[in-house]
């Protein structure tokens, strides 16, 4: 099984918000292609990580002090996360996001810690996200 790779939309988010981990693929212009397809030019122009889902959101965890926890399966069939700010006490959990897959779950809240990181990773009372398909 190979894990999702984040989306190109994605991918841009992640390297303006300053992503440089290594990762086996890129995206040049909107296109897919591993590091061992692609050429220097080509790396050196672009330079836009693709990594997967699970380690894009290891970086928002590790870099930007985002807490996130759930990937549970809840019984009416889907799938919930909770994130927030990790030094928030008062409010652990700020917001939650459900969908009816595991990947789905995963891409939604890469997208919710993408808009707090880029809002300054403030606490902001917004509606939970709901069903997003992949």
């Amino acid at each position: 099984m190979e894990l999702v790779k984040v989306n190109y939309g994605q991918a841009q988010r992640l390297k303006n918000l300053g992503f440089d981990w290594s990762t086996d693929y890129h995206y040049c212009d909107d296109e897919l292609k591993s590091i061992y397809n692609i050429t220097y030019d080509d790396y050196e122009k672009y330079r836009m990580f693709a990594p997967e889902v699970a380690l894009a959101l290891k970086w928002c965890r590790d870099t930007q002090n985002i807490y996130y926890d759930g990937g549970c399966y809840i019984p009416n069939k889907t799938y919930r996360f909770y994130y927030g700010v990790k030094d928030d006490l008062e409010v652990p959990f700020m917001r939650t996001c459900e969908c009816s897959s595991y990947e789905a779950a995963e891409i939604k809240l890469l997208d919710g810690l993408l808009d707090m990181i880029e809002g300054g990773i403030q606490h902001r009372d917004t509606e939970d996200t709901k069903d997003t398909e992949i």
